[in-house]
């Protein structure tokens, strides 16, 4: 539902300055934001400002159902319905019930066979695992749910920090499924004396 909204014919595109809610049939998935472009020809979609997802995820066997829908607000974004790819970008902020994630961008790619294939996450990362108090910190990030292990893996000077406790290394890679982190190349930690 879009507010304000003109509609090219020769261009075959709508814009508006105005308001855009989106909702999906099995209300899973809701987009909200302010001033968007569509394009009718590839049905590319750009919100340009103050953009809401909220997103309602099934269970699996890594994750139980979940109470609170995952949510990403940013500045704004852009959809690629062919490439089935979303891009958040500007002040982007990831929430669900177990973890959190502010980045710059933030990219989804949706896959034709299963639901998501991969997320990308750029500029200043940071990740807060609500779970166990710890933080992540790097340049980029990815996820991906393989065979039902879901796996982040970090780059560009990551380091984390759980309690008194802190490490670096080249690539970090949290298993969320197994509950594991793994510290690849030059990694370092820093241990008080009593663990």
């Amino acid at each position: 539902v879009g507010t304000n909204c003109l509609y090219d014919l020769k261009a075959q595109q709508a814009y508006s300055p105005g308001g855009l809610r989106i909702l999906t049939g099995d209300g899973r998935l809701e987009i909200v934001g302010r001033g968007f472009h569509w394009w009718q020809t590839n049905n590319d979609l750009v919100i340009s400002n103050d953009v809401r997802t909220l997103v309602v995820r099934p269970p699996s066997t890594a994750r139980p159902a979940s109470r609170e829908p995952l949510a990403i607000t940013s500045e704004n974004m852009l959809l690629r319905y062919q490439s089935n790819q979303v891009t958040y970008r500007g002040q982007v902020r990831v929430t669900d019930e177990t973890m959190g994630l502010t980045c710059e961008e933030l990219v989804i790619q949706r896959g034709t066979v299963k639901e998501l294939e991969w997320i990308a996450a750029t500029g200043g990362v940071v990740i807060d695992v609500k779970l166990m108090g710890s933080r992540a910190f790097c340049d980029q990030a990815l996820y991906s749910d393989s065979d039902g292990h879901e796996v982040v893996e970090l780059t560009g000077h990551p380091r984390w920090q759980d309690g008194p406790r802190e490490g670096s290394a080249d690539v970090v890679r949290l298993d969320n499924t197994a509950r594991t982190l793994v510290a690849i190349g030059n990694a370092r930690f820093k241990l008080p004396r009593q663990t």
